[in-house]
C-alpha cells in the first residue's frame, strides 16, 4: 500500500464517525459561533502554476502579474456585489456596505512542496454600513458566493494570460463526479499529475470514505454530500506545513520536472507558449443566438445537477459556459 493511501486510511479513521460517515464538526455545543474573518482562497490552475515555474524569469514575472490581476477584478466584484450587512429589527434589511477590510498573502507551493500559485485573502467579518456603523457581514451572502468567484478568477485569469502570452486553453476531463479543468494547453498531465501530489492523497482519501459511505448507507453519495467529504479530506489529509525560500522551491521543482521528462524547462515552457495571443470577447462582441443558446445551456446543466437553485449558482454556470 501506499504511503498515500495510508495516510488517506489514518485521515479517514481519525476524522470521521465509522457509524455515519460524517465528518465530526469543529464545534459539538450546537451553538452557532461568530467568525472574525472568511478566507477566499484564489488559486491558478495546476497548468498555470506549472508553467509559472518552468518558465523563464520574465515569462514568470508575466504569469504573475496576470494572476494579480485577475486576482483584483475578482475582488472588485465581491466588494461590490457579494459584501453586505443587515440592519433594522433582528437584521431584516440587507445593505451594501462601504467596502470591505481584507489582506491579501501570496502562496508558492502546496502543503506536500508541489507548486500551487495561490493568494489567500481574509475578510474581516466587519464593514461600515451606509450609516457609517461597524456591523458584521452578511456570512450567508460569502459563503452562497464562493463558487461563483472561484469560477469567475478562472475565466478571468484565463483572458489575462491569453491577452500578455501566447497561450491557449482548453477543457480537460477530471473524472466522475468532477467539473472537467480549464488548463493551458502543451503542458502534458504527466507534468501535471507529478506535480499533484496532494490531488492524489485527497483522491485516495476521497476513495476510501466513497467505500466506506456505500457500505454504511447502502447507497452512492448525493454531489453535495461528495464535496462536504473532499472539503473535509483536504484539510484532513494535508501534512504539517514548512516554509522553504521561493529560489530554492524553484530549482526543486526544475530538477523534478528535469528528471520526470528528460528535458529542460525552458523546452517545457515553449510548449505551452507556442499558441497566440488573445483577446477577451465582451457581451457585445456576442450575437443574440449565441446569448440565447449560453442562457438555455446553463439553465440545463444548474437543473439537471440541482432541484433548487439560486442566482449564485446560475453566475457561476454562465461564468463556465463563457469559456
Amino acid at each position: 500500500m501506499s504511503s498515500a493511501r495510508r495516510s488517506a486510511g489514518e485521515a479517514i479513521r481519525s476524522s470521521f464517525d465509522d457509524a455515519l460517515g460524517r465528518p465530526y464538526s469543529r464545534f459539538d455545543d450546537g451553538k452557532r459561533h461568530a467568525v472574525v474573518g472568511f478566507d477566499l482562497t484564489f488559486t491558478a490552475p495546476k497548468s498555470v502554476s506549472v508553467l509559472w515555474v518552468l518558465a523563464d524569469d520574465a515569462t514568470r514575472v508575466i504569469v504573475y502579474d496576470a494572476h494579480r490581476a485577475a486576482l483584483a477584478s475578482s475582488l472588485e466584484f465581491v466588494e461590490q456585489r457579494v459584501i453586505r450587512t443587515r440592519i433594522g429589527e433582528v437584521g431584516r434589511h440587507q445593505v451594501r456596505t462601504r467596502g470591505m477590510v481584507a489582506a491579501a498573502f501570496d502562496h508558492w507551493d502546496t502543503r506536500a512542496g508541489d507548486p500551487n500559485l495561490h493568494t489567500h485573502v481574509v475578510i474581516a467579518n466587519k464593514a461600515q454600513g451606509p450609516d457609517g456603523a461597524w456591523r458584521s457581514l452578511d456570512g450567508r451572502t460569502v459563503h452562497a458566493a464562493v463558487v461563483t468567484v472561484s469560477e469567475l478568477y478562472d475565466a478571468l485569469l484565463a483572458d489575462e494570460l491569453a491577452r500578455r502570452l501566447p497561450v491557449e486553453w482548453s477543457m480537460r476531463d477530471r473524472g466522475p463526479r468532477r467539473n472537467p479543468a480549464f488548463e493551458v494547453d502543451g503542458i502534458g498531465e504527466d507534468l501535471l499529475a507529478h506535480f499533484s501530489t496532494r490531488a492524489e492523497a485527497i483522491h485516495c482519501a476521497g476513495q476510501e470514505w466513497l467505500a466506506q459511505f456505500e457500505t454504511t448507507h447502502g447507497r452512492a453519495p448525493t454531489r453535495v454530500e461528495t464535496t462536504r467529504a473532499r472539503q473535509h479530506l483536504t484539510r484532513a489529509t494535508r501534512p504539517p506545513k514548512t516554509v522553504r525560500p521561493l529560489a530554492d522551491l524553484l530549482a526543486d521543482w526544475a530538477n523534478r520536472a528535469r528528471a520526470l521528462t528528460g528535458l529542460q524547462p525552458h523546452d517545457l515552457a515553449a510548449r505551452a507558449l507556442a499558441g497566440a495571443y488573445g483577446r477577451a470577447l465582451h457581451a457585445h462582441d456576442v450575437g443574440p443566438e449565441v446569448r440565447a443558446a449560453m442562457v438555455a445551456q446553463v439553465l440545463d446543466d444548474v437543473s439537471t445537477r440541482r432541484s433548487v437553485w439560486t442566482t449564485w449558482n446560475l453566475g457561476a454556470g454562465a461564468v463556465r459556459a463563457s469559456r
